[in-house]
């Protein structure tokens, strides 16, 4: 690349000055005023000697600023590996993930020590669940740029693809000193606590999240979860309380509020809060519920139904009050207990539950399961 010309003609006249310009010149072929004076001959003059040297250096320096650069060819410049970059980053954009996986390839062959570009492809293989080789490229990423507080969170995100969580808990660590108002560091943090079984550091990490980002109402259903799952269903009903003022369409939290209130024996909110979450989730399986027995129910079996019902009721009082209310779901159980599901009555069983389905819950006194 030649420099510009205005820049170069600076250089020219700027070099020619302090060569000492046509004075110089002329003062080396002059004859001294006393004619008298032996003149030596011209070559063996000082200003002779003096004036061909910034001569040759004033060429020498021309020869640097005036030759086209003889670094890298311009194809392989930083320049280049930035625009492969851009057109990786909009290929991204337009979901061409193939076509962005080829540009940042080459981005990353024209510039090795380009940070973004490795950051970018090691997204890419997360998404393809190419794990190990999402996680070279991240751990070239931070060498290169270890204060990017966002490849370690990205790095923290593939460990825990690969089970790796107390490693990834550093990673976000370390992402949340770099950028301490990362909220999706906490948020991925906590997630990662909540995992490891630690629910009193995922509950700390989620109000974090809630104090830099109080509109999103994911941040408190988070804690809720943690908060069920230590038993503490007051607090877990207050904050997706406050997840439903913000989001009203949120199907989980209502469903979750749901679970919380049946826990707490308190059926009739906590069927009200089911029915709207199924409401709101059209792929909810409650949704699509169907009975599997094919024949109708016989007398017989409607009866034992029945039977099993009021002991149900019996047992579990708070249960009472929200079946009195609605002929239909009496009618809806005791065809449970009739057999409606398996072919043949069963029977009910007033022991404590352990387990459930409904998200995971047990309605009555029972234990969320904690080996998932």
């Amino acid at each position: 690349m030649l420099f510009p010309y205005s820049v170069t003609c600076a250089f020219y006249a700027h070099l020619f000055k302090w060569c000492g310009g046509p004075r110089s010149v002329v003062a080396a072929y002059t004859v001294p005023r006393d004619a008298t004076e032996r003149v030596p001959p011209i070559w063996l003059r000082p200003q002779t000697a003096l004036w061909i040297y910034r001569q040759i250096l004033a060429v020498a320096c021309l020869a640097i600023v005036a030759v086209p650069a003889r670094g890298l060819p311009a194809e392989r410049s930083p320049t280049a590996a930035q625009k492969a970059l851009a057109r990786a980053m909009a290929a991204i954009d337009e979901d061409q993930f193939d076509a962005a996986l080829e540009a940042l390839d080459e981005a990353i062959r024209l510039d090795p020590q380009l940070a973004e570009a490795y950051e970018a492809r090691g997204w890419l293989y997360s998404e393809r669940d190419q794990h190990d080789k999402a996680l070279a490229d991240y751990d070239r990423a931070i060498a290169l740029q270890p204060q990017n507080a966002r490849s370690w969170c990205s790095r923290g995100h593939v460990k825990v693809a690969l089970g790796e969580l107390a490693a990834a808990v550093e990673d976000y660590s370390e992402a949340i000193r770099l950028s301490p108002k990362m909220a999706g560091a906490y948020n991925a943090r906590g997630w990662a606590y909540s995992e490891l079984r630690q629910y009193d550091k995922a509950i700390a990490d989620y109000s974090r999240c809630i104090e830099l980002e109080p509109a999103e109402p994911q941040h408190r259903i988070d804690r809720a979860t943690c908060l069920m799952l230590l038993k503490r269903f007051e607090p877990a009903i207050a904050d997706l309380d406050e997840a439903i003022r913000i989001d009203a369409n949120n199907a989980r939290a209502w469903g979750m509020r749901g679970s919380a209130r049946l826990h707490l024996g308190d059926y009739q909110q906590g069927g009200a809060d089911l029915k709207k979450a199924i409401a709101l989730n059209p792929h909810d399986a409650g949704a699509d519920y169907k009975p599997l027995a094919e024949k109708p129910l016989s007398e017989e079996a409607l009866r034992h139904g029945r039977q099993q019902l009021e002991q149900m009721l019996r047992d579990r009082p708070a249960m009472a009050e929200m079946f009195d209310d609605t002929a239909v779901l009496r009618q809806w159980a005791a065809r449970k207990f009739a057999g409606e599901d398996f072919g043949e009555p069963i029977d009910w069983d007033p022991t404590t539950p352990v387990d459930s389905d409904a998200e995971n819950v047990a309605p009555v006194g029972g234990r969320r399961d904690e080996r998932r």
